[in-house]
């Protein structure tokens, strides 16, 4: 099945979700890039999306339980948006794969894949609360 990046652009076949290593990668300077550079603004955008991120989740996985292509669509495309706009580029890439590979027939197990994206969620947190934000507001 074929694979896309974040930006929609095709990487290759799509591997099932225990042949992928787990690589949570955020991107400071992307997510800074999104705000022009303004730190303030990204830890507001930063603090919204978390708290709003276990919605979109949990709407996926309704979706998914009752087979709603449009819900299920709707929430993969807004949780990759919302993940790239706070430098969640982990996140946003696995929200893209399990759109294509929602497209193609669906993913291998969509419980796992979505387990995936909770686990991707938590390491993202994780790293956020280690991020010192004085730091960057005295000047990235």
């Amino acid at each position: 099945m074929e694979r896309f990046d974040s930006k929609g652009g095709r990487v290759a076949d799509f591997p099932a979700p225990e042949e992928t290593p787990f690589t949570p990668h955020f991107s400071l300077a992307d997510a800074l890039e999104v705000v022009e550079g303004d730190p303030v603004l990204l830890q507001e955008m930063t603090r919204a999306f978390l708290r709003y991120a276990p919605v979109l989740l949990e709407n996926l996985r309704s979706g998914f339980e009752g087979g709603d292509a449009f819900e299920i669509a709707g929430n993969l495309r807004e949780l990759r948006e919302r993940s790239a706009s706070v430098g969640a580029s982990a996140l946003g890439e696995e929200a893209c794969l399990l759109g294509a590979a929602f497209e193609e027939g669906g993913p291998p197990s969509p419980s796992s894949v979505l387990d995936r994206l909770e686990d991707l969620l938590e390491a993202f947190r994780s790293t956020i609360e280690q991020l010192d934000w004085e730091d960057l507001d005295d000047g990235f």
